[in-house]
C-alpha cells in the first residue's frame, strides 16, 4: 500500500471523527488493517476491507483502496460484497466505481443467494438498479426462494427500478416458485399502487391465481407415505415379535368392539325423544322411578357377546400392514431411517395417490390442532392480485388495480372468494365500502354460502380465540352498520344461509368442542346478527326483508343421565324429569330466540369467548318476543328452552321477563336437564348461580342436584 493512500485513508478517518460524523470505534475500523506481505516492497490489506467501506458508507476509503488495487469482489462471511452494499445503501456512485474497477455482477450472499441487483430492488434504489442492469446485470436472475428482482422492487414501490426491469426484459408475470406469485401479488399485498400502475401499465396479468393446495389428497399422500414406512419397520421386525404384535392389535381392537356393544346395547327399544332431521334418532333412555339406580346395560352386552362366535370377524378385524406403526425399539438407527425414507419416496412421488383419505388415528385436538381441519378447509389458495390487496385492506393498490382493468369480481379458485368478500371477512370495511361503490356484485357467495353480509357481522362480533383473528375493524372509519347497509341497497341477499361452519369459525384448545361457541352451519346474517345480540343490525336486516325464524342447524348432542361429557349417570333419574323431558320434541335447529338467550354458555366454555354487543341481552330478547312474536317456549335441537340458555348464564332479569311472558320454568331438555341444572354448573369449570337457582327452585323447576363442576 502505498504511504500517501495509507496517510489520506488517516486522514479522512480523523477528519470524519472530529466532525463527529462517526464513533471512534466506526473511525479506528476505517484504518485499513495492514500485515506484512509476503512481496518484501508491498503492504496488504484485510481481504474484507473493501465489503466493510462500503457497509459503512465510506466512499472515499472505498476509492482509496480501489486505487491501492484491494480485491473488489472480496465478500463477508455472509457473502455481502461491496457491491452487495453499495445497491443496499442507494450509492449509485459508489457502484459505478466498484463495477469500473471489476465488481462482479453475479456474487449471491450465502442466505438468500441475492446478487447485488436483488438487495438494490428490495431497497427501492432505482439509480443503483439502473446503473446495474445498465452494466449487464441480469434481470431475471432468481433468489433462492425463486423470486425476481421485479418481484423485490415491486414490494419496495420503486417505479423507477420497475420500469428499468421492465426495461430490461424482466418478466412481469414471473411466478415464485412455492405459491406461484406474481410482481404485482408482491406489489399489491404491500399497497404499492405507483408499482401496480407501472406494472399494469407493461402488461402485468391480473387475473393470474396463485397455486391451490388440496389438503384432502395432500393428507392421502401423507398416508400413503405412513402406511409404506410402517410397512418397511413392521418386515424388519423378528417373527415373533410380528405375531405379538398383531395379538395385541386384536386384543385392543376387540375390547374397543365390546365398548361399542355396551353403548348399543345400553340403548331402549323405545322411539327417542324427537326425531332428527333425516330420520336419525336420537337416543334417549327409559324412565327409572325415583331412587332407583340406572338400568344396567349388562345384558344387553352378554347377549351381544353370546351371538357373536367366537371366530367372528367383527370381533377380531384384520391386521393390516401398514396402517399401524408398530414398535422401534429392537430395530437399528439404519432399518429406521430406511424405513423414513422409503416413506418420502413414496410422499414426493408424482404418481396419483389414491383420494381416499383414512382416519387411521384421531387428529391430535392438543395445542390449538383441530380435528378434520383438512376436511374443513378443502383447499387454499387460488388468489388473484386484488385478492392480496383485498385481504391486507389495502385501499390504494386496490383501486390501482380496479381502475387499471383487474376483474373487480375475480374469485379465488380454492372458494369462490370474491375480493369485496375477502376484505369482509378481514374486517376491511373501507375498503368493502370502496368495492361496494366500484360496482362489486354483493351478491356473489362462496361456495360454502359465505356473502358479505354475512361476513361482515360475523366479523364484528367474531369471538375471542387462542389464535389471532382480524382487527383491523379496530381502524376503519366505515362502522359495520354502515356496511352492511350500502350491502343491502345494492341489492345483497339477506337471507342467504351458510352451507357449512367454516374452519375461520373454529375455535379450539378449550377443553370441549369449539370452545362451547355454536357452530354456524345453516344460520343467516340475521341469526348471527342475534347471537351477537346486536339490534341495530337486527332490525336493519329484518326491515331488508329477512326471515327471522330462520335456524341454525347441527347435530343434536348425545344424551346422556349424568354429568360430564360421556360420563356414566351420576344419580338416578327422577320420574317426573325424564317424562317432561319427552313432552315436548326438540326442535331442528338453534333458533334466534336460543340465541339471544345465550345458547352455549351451559354447554361448554362459551363466556370466555363469546363476543357480543354491550348491554345487548335483554333489548334483544324483547325486540323477539314482543315484536316479532317469538315462541318464549320454542325448543331447539337439544331440547332446550330460552329459559334454559338464560339459566347457563344467570340472568335472573331474563329469567324472570320470560315467565312473565309464559316461559315454562319446568322444561327438561333431552339430555334431562332441567332449568337448574343448567344454572348449576352443568359441565367442568362452569360455576353455579346459587341465586338463580333459589329464583327457579320459587318458580317450580326441579332441582336435581346434579353440579358437574362442584
Amino acid at each position: 500500500m502505498d504511504v500517501r493512500t495509507q496517510w489520506s485513508t488517516r486522514l479522512v478517518g480523523a477528519a470524519a471523527l472530529l466532525a463527529g460524523t462517526v464513533s471512534p470505534l466506526a473511525a479506528q475500523d476505517s484504518k485499513p488493517v495492514m500485515r506484512v506481505s509476503s512481496s518484501p516492497n508491498t503492504v496488504a490489506v484485510s481481504s474484507t476491507a473493501m465489503a466493510q467501506a462500503a457497509m459503512r458508507g465510506d466512499i472515499a476509503a472505498v476509492r482509496a483502496l480501489i486505487a491501492s488495487r484491494a480485491d473488489v469482489n472480496a465478500a463477508q462471511g455472509d457473502g455481502m460484497t461491496a457491491l452487495h452494499w453499495a445497491a443496499d445503501r442507494g450509492d449509485a456512485a459508489m457502484a459505478t466505481a466498484l463495477i469500473k474497477a471489476g465488481a462482479k455482477l453475479t456474487p449471491i450472499t450465502r442466505n438468500g443467494a441475492y446478487t447485488p441487483l436483488h438487495v438494490a430492488a428490495r431497497a427501492g434504489n432505482g439509480a443503483v438498479v439502473q446503473a446495474l442492469l445498465a452494466a449487464g446485470a441480469d434481470a431475471k436472475a432468481r433468489t433462492e426462494t425463486g423470486a425476481t428482482a421485479l418481484h423485490l422492487s415491486a414490494q419496495a414501490g420503486d417505479v423507477a427500478s420497475v420500469k428499468s426491469l421492465v426495461a430490461a426484459k424482466a418478466d412481469v408475470n414471473a411466478k415464485e416458485p412455492t405459491w406461484g406469485q406474481t410482481p404485482l401479488m408482491f406489489a399489491a399485498a404491500s399497497d404499492r399502487a405507483e408499482a401496480v400502475k407501472a406494472l399494469m401499465a407493461a402488461g402485468a396479468d391480473a387475473s393470474i391465481r396463485t397455486s391451490t393446495v388440496d389438503l384432502t389428497e395432500e393428507l392421502s399422500r401423507q398416508q400413503a407415505a405412513a402406511r409404506k414406512r410402517n410397512e418397511v419397520l413392521f418386515s424388519f421386525l423378528p417373527e415373533k415379535m410380528r405375531d405379538s404384535v398383531i395379538k395385541a392389535f386384536e386384543k385392543q381392537a376387540a375390547e374397543q368392539a365390546a365398548q361399542l356393544r355396551l353403548r348399543a346395547g345400553g340403548a331402549p327399544a323405545t322411539p327417542a325423544v324427537g326425531a332428527q332431521p333425516g330420520g336419525g334418532a336420537a337416543p334417549a333412555r327409559a324412565a327409572a322411578p325415583a331412587g332407583a339406580a340406572p338400568a344396567t346395560a349388562a345384558p344387553a352386552v352378554a347377549t351381544a357377546a353370546a351371538a357373536k362366535p367366537a371366530g367372528d370377524s367383527a370381533a377380531k378385524p384384520a391386521f393390516k400392514v401398514g396402517v399401524q406403526a408398530p414398535p422401534v425399539n429392537d430395530l437399528t438407527p439404519a432399518q429406521v431411517q430406511e424405513a423414513i425414507l422409503a416413506g418420502r419416496t413414496v410422499y414426493d412421488s408424482k404418481q396419483k395417490v389414491d383420494g381416499k383419505v383414512e382416519t387411521i388415528i384421531p387428529a391430535d385436538t392438543t395445542n390449538g390442532f383441530n380435528a378434520g381441519y383438512e376436511a374443513t378447509v378443502g383447499s387454499m389458495g387460488g388468489l388473484s392480485a386484488l385478492h392480496h390487496a383485498a385481504r391486507q385492506g389495502n385501499l390504494a393498490a386496490a383501486m390501482a388495480l380496479i381502475e387499471s382493468g383487474a376483474n373487480i369480481n375475480e374469485v379465488a379458485v380454492s372458494d369462490s372468494v370474491t375480493p369485496l368478500l375477502m376484505a369482509t371477512i378481514n374486517g376491511q370495511f373501507d375498503l368493502a365500502m370502496a368495492m361496494v361503490k366500484k360496482g362489486a356484485n354483493v351478491r356473489i357467495e362462496s361456495i360454502h354460502g359465505l356473502t358479505p353480509l354475512y361476513a361482515t357481522i360475523n366479523v364484528m362480533w367474531h369471538p375471542r380465540s387462542r389464535y389471532p383473528q382480524p382487527q383491523a375493524i379496530q381502524t376503519q372509519k366505515t362502522t359495520h352498520i354502515e356496511l352492511m347497509d350500502a350491502l343491502i341497497k345494492a341489492g345483497a341477499d339477506v337471507n342467504v344461509r351458510l352451507r357449512k361452519n367454516l374452519w375461520f369459525f373454529g375455535f379450539s384448545n378449550c377443553g370441549n368442542a369449539n370452545c362451547g361457541l355454536e357452530a354456524l352451519d345453516g344460520t343467516s346474517a340475521f341469526w348471527r346478527a342475534t347471537y351477537g345480540v346486536d339490534l341495530e343490525a337486527m332490525k336493519l336486516l329484518k326491515a331488508a326483508g329477512a326471515v327471522d325464524t330462520i335456524p341454525q342447524y347441527k347435530a343434536p348432542t348425545t344424551a346422556r343421565r349424568g354429568g360430564g361429557f360421556g360420563r356414566a349417570p351420576a344419580v338416578a333419574l327422577n320420574a317426573a324429569i325424564d317424562s317432561a323431558s319427552k313432552a315436548v320434541p326438540a326442535g331442528i335447529g338453534v333458533y334466534p330466540i336460543h340465541a339471544a338467550a345465550g345458547v352455549g354458555y351451559g354447554n361448554g366454555f362459551a363466556g370466555n369467548s363469546h363476543r357480543h354487543a354491550p348491554d345487548g341481552w335483554m333489548p334483544v330478547m324483547k325486540y323477539l318476543v314482543e315484536e316479532l312474536h317469538h315462541d318464549v317456549n320454542k325448543r331447539d335441537i337439544n331440547g332446550y328452552t330460552p329459559l334454559h340458555h338464560a339459566a347457563a348464564r344467570g340472568d335472573n332479569e331474563m329469567i324472570n321477563y320470560l315467565v312473565s311472558k309464559g316461559a315454562d320454568p319446568k322444561a327438561v331438555g333431552r339430555d334431562f336437564k332441567t332449568t337448574i341444572d343448567m344454572a348449576n354448573g352443568p359441565v367442568e369449570r362452569l360455576r353455579p348461580f346459587p341465586e338463580t337457582i333459589v329464583l327457579l327452585e320459587k318458580l317450580g323447576a326441579v332441582n336435581s342436584h346434579r353440579c358437574v363442576s362442584c
